[in-house]
């Protein structure tokens, strides 16, 4: 959706261009809305009382096949080195093996728990079969609870993102208002700058594929399940497994590519457990589906706040455009964030 420009006098001029990159406020936050941080669907810096507390308890689940698990334990690591402000109390760490069963851990921590899966569904599947196995017959796990989901490796298949450090994943979890965060951060891609990652709900719904080009025949001669699935598009597929209302016209809702994530265990257990039950059983067909692709850009519809009415607005109207065909995954993405200094 481009931006129509339209010639106007010079006063009218004057009035749009102060408009345009003066910061938009959200009146019932009461603070005034930010290209690096609102538009890129993260709070502005918390304060202590954001924080639900200091000490963060945190549930990690890692999706496994063959990449280099160094990575992932480095991460734990570094998360077990208290910083000065935070305490990362990491309880368990789940990993689970998709396409081996022959698996040597090698400089794991003592912590972690391997079980098997079926190699369906991609990083998605194992998510979701962990909430439904795991997370909701767990008592011991409070609401307040960061649960981290990691895959094996950190690699940045979505071209004009950039990673997000796992502590900052963390703290953004771990806020009350906000209780999820992304691995992924957006940037630029060619001529659409200042990706966002909100999205025109109405145009992502439209989203469908027929082929995954990079793998789709390597896993469909592996597992002889086609990538197509039986849905038109994301918003009946939607529809029919969640069960719930769907995003109207005019909304705007937060996509999370890369699989990577952090969520509050209260985030996840609003929903019916029947809910991620039928999450689940839609995408165990296959390995390579299309129906991964559209949970991938589900997660966070499901795990993060709606935005108000004035929220929506106001992004809407920070936005120069939204992709609308489809490039390189991105439809639907708002882009070229308009506010004051770019900030």
């Amino acid at each position: 959706m481009e931006v129509q420009k339209k010639a106007v006098s010079p006063p009218c001029a004057l009035f749009i261009f102060l408009y345009a990159t003066y910061p938009l406020k959200d009146h019932q936050r009461g603070y005034r809305l930010r290209c690096d941080t609102d538009w890129l669907g993260f709070p502005q810096a918390q304060n202590s009382d954001s924080i639900r507390s200091h000490i963060i308890r945190i549930q990690i689940v890692v999706a496994y096949c063959d990449g280099d698990l160094e990575e992932v334990w480095t991460t734990i690591r570094k998360l077990e080195q208290q910083s000065d402000t935070y305490t990362y109390v990491i309880r368990e760490v789940y990993l689970y093996a998709k396409c081996s069963t022959a698996l040597t851990l090698v400089k794991a921590p003592p912590h972690v728990r391997v079980l098997h899966l079926s190699n369906v569904g991609r990083c998605d599947h194992t998510y979701l079969h962990h909430i439904v196995s795991t997370l909701y017959r767990d008592e011991s796990s409070k609401s307040s609870d960061v649960v981290l989901f990691l895959k094996d490796s950190n690699t940045v298949h979505q071209p004009g993102y950039d990673t997000v450090p796992v502590d900052a994943m963390l703290q953004r979890a771990a806020t009350k208002e906000v209780a999820f965060a992304c691995g992924l951060m957006p940037g630029s891609l060619g001529k659409y700058r200042a990706l966002s990652s909100w999205h025109d709900a109405k145009i992502l719904l439209e989203f469908k594929k027929s082929r995954y080009r990079n793998v789709a025949s390597m896993h469909e001669m592996r597992d002889k399940a086609a990538f197509k699935g039986d849905f038109h598009n994301m918003k009946e597929w939607l529809e029919k497994t969640t069960r719930i209302s769907t995003p109207r016209d005019g909304d705007i809702i937060q996509v999370c590519y890369g699989g990577v994530f952090a969520t509050s265990v209260y985030s996840i257990r609003r929903w019916e457990h029947s809910m991620w039950v039928r999450l689940k059983h839609s995408l165990e067909r296959g390995d390579n589906i299309e129906e991964s692709h559209f949970m991938e850009r589900t997660w966070a519809y499901l795990l993060s706040p709606s935005p108000s009415a004035a929220t929506t607005r106001a992004l809407i109207q920070m936005s120069r455009g939204i992709i609308e065909r489809y490039s390189r995954g991105l439809l639907g993405t708002l882009y070229g964030c308009a506010s004051e200094d770019g900030m």
